[in-house]
């Protein structure tokens, strides 16, 4: 930014909004614009907004109901354009070189979740626009990215449903019994999710193969339709992992009993490598942990 140098300091480093949309309460967000002058500056305006950023892929740009938002919420931080200069000097000495300005912004409680998705994305910034009169560069702009996700109201179902711990059971033909056990069925981004497999013989003469664990992310926009008639869709694996066992003197390891497996995933970062959960009029995203064994007779 040459001789200005803004920093722009949040209280809190994501929106967070409880609840469905039809019934979300909003919420505050608030926090500082610290500006650093190299040099004297004739400052005219200094606005804060918090926006969205919507980028569309394909033909669903022109599509009705396309992934989109709008919103836009601005706060003006200084104003100097009715004065009889029409402008205020700042920088040139210690005093007025560095400026901190708070905000504040009440924001709706049914604004749509952040989503990167291959349909389109929905994100937000706050940015910062600094106007100056004079010669040279007359515009200051900085941003700095603020996502918005949405969770569970607490004491609901849903919520209370997520706090239970991870449990899943099948069995393949009436030969194995395949279970997952894990501490919770929600698991946050950028964590280690654990999971214990568990393998259990169900007839005699079985061989296990390798056992394998995987996060699948599956995304479907429900505004638009394919040339079929059917609501575009994707699946994506995320992460996965997968082990052989091994008997001392085979390469496989025989079922003569129950055996368990301990098998990690790292879950990548949110809006970058996944998304949440979510479930709108536009789109849907849930997730599914798949199991996979190789086993033969």
């Amino acid at each position: 930014m040459l001789y200005v140098h803004t920093s722009i300091l949040t209280d809190s480093p994501c929106v967070v909004l409880r609840g469905m949309p039809s019934e979300a309460s909003g919420q505050a967000l608030s926090g500082r614009v610290i500006l650093r002058l190299c040099r004297s500056l004739k400052v005219t305006q200094v606005i804060v907004a918090f926006q969205s950023t919507c980028m569309h892929r394909g033909s669903l740009w022109s599509s009705q109901g396309a992934l989109y938002d709008n919103t836009k919420l601005e706060q003006v931080l200084f104003n100097a354009t009715s004065t009889p200069l029409g402008y205020a000097v700042w920088g040139g000495s210690a005093e007025t070189s560095l400026r901190e300005m708070p905000f504040s912004f009440a924001i709706p409680g049914n604004l749509h979740e952040s989503v990167c998705t291959a349909f389109g994305n929905i994100g937000y910034e706050i940015k910062v626009t600094i106007r100056s009169c004079g010669f040279g560069i007359n515009t200051w702009v900085q941003s700095l990215r603020m996502p918005v996700i949405r969770v569970p109201e607490e004491n609901t179902l849903t919520a209370l449903a997520l706090s239970e711990a991870l449990r899943a059971q099948a069995d393949w033909l009436g030969a194995v019994e395949l279970q997952m056990l894990g501490d919770s069925a929600a698991v946050p981004d950028e964590h280690r999710l654990c999971v214990r497999s568990i393998i259990r013989p169900l007839q005699k003469g079985q061989t296990l193969v390798d056992v394998g664990l995987r996060l699948i992310e599956n995304t479907r926009f429900k505004s638009a339709m394919d040339r079929f008639g059917d609501s575009p869709k994707s699946s994506n694996v995320l992460c996965q992992t997968q082990i052989k066992p091994r008997d001392e003197s085979w390469h496989a390891l025989f079922l003569q009993h129950e055996h368990s497996f301990d098998l990690e995933l790292d879950i990548p970062a949110a809006f970058r490598g996944t998304q949440y959960d979510m479930d709108t009029a536009r789109i849907h995203i849930s997730h599914e942990l798949v199991l996979t064994v190789t086993v033969v007779d």
